[in-house]
Parts: C-alpha cells; structure tokens; sequence
C-alpha cells in the first residue's frame, strides 16, 4: 500500500525522467556524426562509379593489341568490374590474366 501511494506521489516526475530519457535516446540514435556521413557517401560514390563503369564498358575483359616505338607487341587489358588494367607482353600472360579473372 505504501509502493501505490509513493508510485502516486511522484508519478509526474517519474514521467518527466521517461520522457528525457526517450528524448535522448530517439535522439542519439538518429543523429549521424560527420565520419559516418563521410563513410555513408563514399560508399554510395564507389557503387555509383561502379554502376556507370558497367553501364558504360559492359562486364567482359577487354583486351587491346598495341605496339610500342620499337616496334614490339604488347597487350593492354582491362577488367571493369574490378577496375585492374594491365600491360602484358606475352599471349600466355594474357590467357593466364583471364582465367584469374574468370575466377573472380
């Protein structure tokens, strides 16, 4: 009987303390600190970058055939959905590359 009657009592007060205690807690957990924010939008660059990039170039390896002031053959390829370019100079550097990409 004496709970009930304290309980009555300080009722407003006890309110008053859930009430702030809410306020700080919707609050602290809605609030985004400037690192986070930093994070949150460089994140949503690279996957924008990286959806322009498939848009763009498509998926596949492309492999370009090149010769350089002397005269020798090199290979430039480029793997978009990684983004890793390479200048290889030997056809089984190439085929080897690809099968790594494959794997990916």
């Amino acid at each position: 009987m004496k709970l009930g009657f304290l309980a009555r009592a300080y009722s407003n007060q006890i309110k008053t303390v859930e009430s702030k205690y809410y306020a700080l807690f919707w609050r602290k957990s809605y609030t985004l600190g400037l690192p986070r924010l930093k994070f949150l939008l460089a994140r949503a660059l690279a996957f924008i970058r990286l959806i322009i990039r498939l848009l763009l170039n498509g998926y596949r390896p492309q492999i370009r055939q090149g010769r350089d002031r002397d005269n020798n053959v090199y290979w430039y390829a480029y793997y978009p959905l990684s983004g890793v370019s390479k200048v290889l100079a030997f056809d089984a550097e190439i085929k080897q590359w690809l099968e790594l990409t494959q794997e990916i």
